[in-house]
Order: structure tokens, then C-alpha cells, then sequence
């Protein structure tokens, strides 16, 4: 059976590792999945590498929502993880992030209001991934759950 986390600990690691569990929770609940699914085109670390390619890993992540949403819908499961907002949040939340950062870089800003500016921003994409990461573990663990109980 598949590993059931606790979606503030996938979001609480995500952040303490600086993104890096993010990734690895990317990976391994694609695997879940593909196990899950029995489906032999699914390749958890094809998956991985594709998210951490610049712009084409948006395509992933919007991937990796949208089957997400599908399976639960399929299973019944009433987490909705909204793949499209998420993508336009994350995409909006990023990029804005780095270009709030290359500003106060171009033109040398400093003092509190360039700090508080790329914390911000920082901050918005944050909560977006989080809420993301969250919603979706919370959806996994039901599924996962769910799987449990219908086994013999």
C-alpha cells in the first residue's frame, strides 16, 4: 500500500528543504500512482526530471494536478486539487517572484522595502505550492485509504 503522509508534514518539509522534498514528492507519488493505476507510461523519474526543466516543467506540474484530480474523481474522492488555477498561481507566483528579485537587483535596491518586496512575493508563491501540496496529499491519503478497504 502506498505511503499515507501527513499533508502538514509534506508542506512543512517542502518549505525546510527549500523545494527539494517538493521534488521528491513529485517523483514518488507519481510512482504511487503508476502503481495504483497499473499503468506501464508512467515514469516517475522521466516525470521528475521533466518538472525541474525550466518552463516544461509547468507542463508537468499541470500534469501531474490534472491526473490527480482525475483519479480522485474516478475514486470518488471529493479533494479537488484545480490543476488550472493552481498552474496560473504557481506560474503568476513564480514569476513574479523572480522578476520582483531581478528589479531589486537591476536596480540595486536595498533597505526593508526591497526586503519586504521579495519576501512578498516569496511568500505568495509559497502559499500557493503549499495549499497545493496539501489539498492533494489530503486527496492521496483518502484515495490510498479508500484502496485499503476495498481490498479482500
Amino acid at each position: 500500500m502506498p505511503h499515507i503522509r501527513r499533508p502538514w508534514l509534506v508542506v512543512l518539509l517542502s518549505f525546510l528543504s527549500l523545494g527539494l522534498y517538493h521534488i521528491y514528492w513529485i517523483g514518488v507519488t507519481w510512482w504511487e500512482l503508476k502503481r495504483h493505476l497499473n499503468d506501464r507510461r508512467m515514469h516517475p523519474i522521466g516525470h521528475v526530471i521533466g518538472f525541474l526543466v525550466p518552463v516544461y516543467g509547468y507542463w508537468v506540474w499541470d500534469r501531474h494536478f490534472q491526473k490527480l484530480d482525475s483519479v480522485f474523481r474516478e475514486s470518488g474522492i471529493a479533494t479537488q486539487v484545480r490543476s488550472l488555477r493552481l498552474l496560473i498561481n504557481s506560474v503568476v507566483g513564480w514569476s513574479l517572484g523572480g522578476w520582483i528579485v531581478a528589479v531589486v537587483v537591476q536596480y540595486s535596491w536595498s533597505g526593508p522595502v526591497a526586503g519586504l518586496i521579495v519576501i512578498a512575493s516569496t511568500v505568495v508563491a509559497s502559499v500557493s505550492l503549499g495549499k497545493a501540496l496539501f489539498r492533494a496529499q489530503v486527496g492521496l491519503n483518502a484515495l490510498w485509504q479508500s484502496a485499503a478497504s476495498a481490498q479482500p
